[in-house]
């Protein structure tokens, strides 16, 4: 009975392990700049701020994409082969020395920008009659950042760029 007992647990034991695995992988490659923005707001306010200043890694440009865009679009705006997902509401991309360093996408489904009754929105201020779904950022481009709060429901962390 015991042994029986024990292999139950091991076996439930391995399942939430697979299962916590699954969702770093799948969701938490994308929170670091939400997380660096939250934090920076929590402490400080809306504020002005750079691109750079809220990465802790270093890299040369960021490419934004919205849907649809192609590979070859990613490949030929960052000079280097991009075969990540493309099937998103938008993804940011960064990239050092000709490698991709960081991305951060935003995915069709939004659970994964939910955490703790909270969600980010990255704008990038493409307009609408904008012929290109993508754009390129530096370190030093600015930013404004914030949080509103959304009807009690949740706390919106948002970052948008400053032309």
């Amino acid at each position: 009975m015991k042994k029986k007992y024990a292999i139950i647990c091991l076996i439930v034991i391995f399942a939430i392990a697979i299962g916590g695995a699954v969702y770093t992988v799948l969701y938490q490659d994308n929170q670091r700049l939400y997380r660096s923005v939250r934090s920076y707001v929590n402490r400080h306010g809306n504020s002005v701020v750079s691109l750079g200043s809220m990465t802790d890694f270093r890299w040369e440009k960021a490419l934004y994409f919205k849907h649809p865009t192609s590979h070859q679009e990613i490949e030929d705006a960052i000079g280097i082969r991009y075969t990540g997902e493309t099937d998103l509401i938008a993804g940011l991309i960064f990239v050092n020395e000709g490698e991709i360093v960081y991305y951060e996408l935003m995915r069709r489904d939004f659970d994964h920008l939910f955490t703790r009754r909270s969600r980010f929105s990255f704008n990038p201020r493409i307009s609408h009659e904008d012929e290109s779904n993508i754009r390129i950022f530096l370190p030093d481009d600015i930013f404004e950042i914030g949080k509103s709060d959304t009807a009690g429901n949740y706390y919106l962390y948002w970052m948008e760029y400053c032309e």
